[in-house]
C-alpha cells in the first residue's frame, strides 16, 4: 500500500511540476530587459539613456532575443504583456479605435487582421510597454492619455517600443531609460 501511495504522490508531483493545468507563465520583466544586446548575447548598450531604436541591420536583439524581422507574435512568447498597449505612432483616433477593439496586444497579433499601411493614418502599429523603477523593482505604469505612459516624475522611466509593419513583423524596437 505504501508503494502504491508513493508512487501516486510521484506521478502527482511530476505532473504538476511538467506543467499540468497552470498556464504558461513568463519571466517577469527585469532591467535587463531594457539593455540592449549582440547575437551572442554579450551587452551592447546597458539601459540605453536616450532613445535607441535597434533596426535590422544593426543586428541586435534584447535579453530574450527579440529582434527586427522577426513576427511580432513572438514577442507574445517570452514577454509578459498584460501591461502592453498597442498604440499608431501618427494618429490617435486610430489608437482609441484600435483600443477598443484589440483589448490585449495577444488580440492583435491573433487577430488575421490586415492592416492599410496606405492609410496616411497609418505608418507604423506599436506595442508599448512601460515601467516606473525604483531601486531595482519595475512597476508597470497603467495610465495613459492618448496612447503614452502618464510618467511619474519622482521614479525613474522605462519604455519599450516595438515597431510593427503590415507583415505584422518587427520592424524596429526602441528604448528608452529616464532617470528621475
Amino acid at each position: 500500500m505504501k508503494k502504491i501511495l508513493c508512487m501516486l504522490l510521484a506521478c502527482v508531483l511530476c505532473i504538476s511540476t511538467l506543467g499540468g493545468c497552470q498556464g504558461e507563465q513568463k519571466e517577469p520583466w527585469t532591467l535587463e530587459d531594457f539593455s540592449i544586446y549582440d547575437e551572442d548575447g554579450n551587452l551592447v548598450e546597458e539601459l540605453p539613456e536616450h532613445e535607441m531604436i535597434v533596426s535590422s541591420k544593426d543586428h541586435l536583439y534584447t535579453k530574450r532575443k527579440i529582434h527586427p524581422d522577426m513576427k511580432a507574435s513572438e514577442i507574445a512568447k517570452v514577454y509578459p504583456l498584460e501591461n502592453a498597449i498597442i498604440r499608431n505612432n501618427m494618429d490617435v483616433e486610430k489608437t482609441i479605435e484600435w483600443q477598443k477593439k484589440y483589448k490585449t496586444v495577444e488580440d492583435l497579433l491573433n487577430s488575421g487582421d490586415k492592416f492599410d499601411f496606405n492609410d496616411d493614418a497609418i505608418e507604423y502599429i506599436q506595442i508599448v510597454v512601460a515601467f516606473t523603477e525604483q531601486n531595482g523593482k519595475l512597476e508597470p505604469i497603467t495610465e495613459y492619455s492618448n496612447g503614452y505612459p502618464v510618467r511619474n516624475k519622482d521614479k525613474n522611466y522605462l519604455e519599450m517600443v516595438f515597431w510593427i509593419n503590415e507583415e505584422l513583423e518587427i520592424d524596429g524596437i526602441s528604448m528608452d531609460y529616464k532617470q528621475k
